[in-house]
């Protein structure tokens, strides 16, 4: 239980639709430390650069899926909890 904390150690970049243009969306791959989240989540992201006085890199984003990397495949989940990658 508690607010979500996710650590995100890598962004992919990739076209949501076949003419898009590359990094207009992101698969994330991340360790949750606390509390879980699920398709439809709105999540507060914030940046490098983010501080309590200057909220200045933070941006909103909803979460579209999520999936448990295994090797060169993903598996769709409908929830993932603290401890999961």
């Amino acid at each position: 239980n508690g607010p979500l904390m996710i650590h995100v150690t890598k962004l992919y970049a990739f076209n949501k639709n076949n003419g898009g243009i590359a990094g207009q969306s992101f698969s994330a791959l991340g360790r949750i430390y606390s509390g879980s989240v699920k398709a439809g989540d709105k999540v507060r992201v914030l940046g490098e650069a983010y501080s309590l006085d200057d909220d200045e890199d933070m941006a909103f984003a909803t979460v579209e899926s999520v999936a448990i990397p295994r090797g060169r495949f993903r598996t769709e989940v409908t929830v993932a909890r603290a401890g999961s990658w």
